[in-house]
């Protein structure tokens, strides 16, 4: 049962500190270091893309609502798992939810892995690691 709150712990600290470091990129505007790269930031949050139906964005808008939902994705995981450890769920309840985490933080570890760099690389890597902690240290709670 101990491993299995730390490892639960773990994976919560893991995905609100994962939801925090990235929630920093909304703020912090992006600068170019030469003059190619000023151009491409200046070509990003001026040039507006036609996307139908009325909609003009520009990649930096579209870019900022994906790193919103990254965030928000991360920081619902943490406060879901508090909220099911706090009121002790049953355990095959938590062992389906948590293997839906699995599932798709999974995925997103890979997604990181393939398109991104070591922050988040590390912070989703990390957290898909302790859901797995936790999921082993749930089945071997079934098991005693």
């Amino acid at each position: 049962m101990k491993i299995y709150i730390a490892m639960t712990w773990a994976s919560i600290v893991c995905l609100f500190l994962t939801a925090a470091l990235h929630s920093i990129s909304l703020f912090v505007a992006p600068q170019g270091t030469n003059d190619i790269e000023k151009q491409f930031v200046e070509t990003m949050t001026q040039y507006q893309m036609d996307m139908g139906a009325g909609f003009h964005r520009t990649f930096a808008q579209i870019f900022t609502s994906l790193s919103a939902c990254f965030s928000l994705l991360c920081l619902f995981g943490s406060i879901l798992l508090w909220h099911l450890l706090k009121h002790q769920t049953a355990k095959n309840v938590m062992t389906g939810i948590i293997n839906i985490f699995l599932l798709i933080f999974g995925i997103l570890a890979v997604l990181m892995w393939v398109f991104t760099f070591l922050p988040p690389i590390i912070c989703t890597s990390l957290s898909f690691i302790f859901l797995i902690g936790t999921r082993w240290s749930l089945e071997k709670m079934n098991t005693e």
